[in-house]
């Protein structure tokens, strides 16, 4: 099956949402795909209601049978109801299936029949792990998944990951600057650990986007090093959790930042890979409309010593934190420099 990353999985969904559609999303476990659905009826300003397939019960999506007025009727649930209730008030509304895969053939069953009534009057997203991730995920039922217009499989990305932890990780998740800074940095320096799923009965964890968010909240405790170590082994594992370890400890040893900032011309390139990520990330998150012409000198300076890729990620970095550098005329010589087409081509406008 073709993936889709995180960003695309939004636009999609805002434009399935919009045309009242069904989409099935598939996945590993903690790679964020319910976080992304919550980010799409947001940004449609629909009404989103969540029905937990793997726990629920099939009166969940029909209702209990009761005799009203001599009639034999299916009562819906308050939840249910709100979600007719809407819909007969013209709101725009998405219902989320979530952990379609984990519930039982009746659970399954039930979300076929709700499917049916609301088809054309609203849009129905579900989500699920795949049969190998040991989910507790035994199949989809085909007719279920006949009434998606399509199924994807959504695939962790590094760029789109970092991005949404600059912008969001300190009001979305109460993480601090510094830890932004310690996993951002860290994984530009050893992407292959963003997901690095692996599926056991063991009672230990793997890296994942929803684990790297729960390691910078705990690095954001600020907790003794050797308890902190012991917690965030056990979000990531121990080999990954002493690498991360030790690059913080070396994040927090960096040059000053601020001296380079005031000398960028002197100011020395690191001659350690994992070491230059770390400087960019930190310098980016200081950026200022007055102190951008300092970034600028030092991003010019990578590039003219064929780091150009280090460049463009300190001036995306840059634009993210300081949108008004844009008007600066630094900004616009990065723009029409050399480095130009690498920076269109990263910087999001």
């Amino acid at each position: 099956m073709l993936t889709i990353k995180p960003s695309d999985l939004e636009t999609l969904l805002v434009a399935v949402i919009q045309a009242k559609q069904n989409l099935l999303v598939t996945g590993s476990p903690g790679i964020g795909k319910t976080a992304i659905f919550r980010r799409a009826i947001k940004a449609t300003a629909s009404l989103g209601t969540f029905f937990y397939v793997s726990i629920g019960d099939p009166t969940d999506l029909k209702g209990i049978p009761w005799i009203v007025n001599g009639q034999a009727l299916f009562i819906v649930f308050d939840e249910l109801q709100r979600v007719y209730d809407a819909i007969e008030a013209g709101k725009q509304v998405v219902v989320v299936l979530d952990d379609l895969g984990q519930g039982a053939p009746a659970m399954q069953a039930a979300g076929m029949s709700l499917m049916d009534k609301l088809r054309g009057k609203c849009s129905v997203i579900a989500a699920t792990n795949r049969r190998g991730d040991k989910a507790g995920v035994q199949g989809v039922l085909e007719p279920v998944k006949r009434r998606f217009h399509s199924i994807v499989e959504l695939q962790a990305d590094l760029n789109d990951f970092c991005t949404h932890l600059l912008d969001e990780g300190e009001e979305l998740y109460g993480i601090s600057e510094d830890a932004v800074i310690d996993v951002v940095s860290f994984l530009r320096f050893r992407p292959e650990q963003l997901c690095a799923f692996n599926a056991t009965a063991d009672l230990t964890n793997s890296p994942c986007p929803r684990l790297w968010v729960s390691v910078a909240q705990q690095v954001s405790l600020g907790l003794p090093s050797h308890i902190e170590f012991i917690s965030i082994a056990g979000a990531i594992g121990e080999g990954v959790g002493g690498e991360f370890s030790a690059f913080k400890k070396m994040r927090r040893e960096l040059p000053n930042l601020d001296a380079m900032l005031l000398d960028p011309h002197n100011a020395k390139i690191p001659t350690e890979p994992n070491v230059r990520w770390a400087v960019c990330t930190g310098l980016a998150s200081k950026t200022t409309e007055k102190n951008f012409p300092s970034i600028h000198i030092y991003a010019k300076k990578l590039a003219d010593n064929g780091l150009a890729q280090y460049a463009v990620l300190l001036i995306r970095d840059a634009k993210r934190k300081c949108p008004d550098i844009v008007n600066t005329v630094e900004f616009q010589k990065l723009v029409s420099g050399p480095i130009g087409d690498l920076i269109a081509g990263t910087v999001r406008q």
